[in-house]
């Protein structure tokens, strides 16, 4: 597997991982994990730091190794 193709794979999973974070902030869904009410204001900071993620992956699969 190539550096452009890994870094474009995990950049779009992580930009799902980032909606699906923005999704439970709209919608306000609960989440529940070993018993513990996970706060809303933990997906905050998921959402960012995933969408930084896929954002620098899907960058960096963009401009390929020459």
């Amino acid at each position: 597997m190539s550096e452009r193709l890994y870094c474009t794979i995990a950049g779009v999973i992580f930009s799902i991982a980032a909606l699906i974070h923005l999704g439970r902030l709209c919608a306000g869904w609960d989440l529940v994990l070993a018993g513990w009410p996970v706060p809303l204001s933990l997906s905050w900071i998921a959402f960012f730091a995933c969408g930084a993620l896929g954002g620098g992956g899907l960058w960096l699969g963009s401009r390929g190794t020459d």
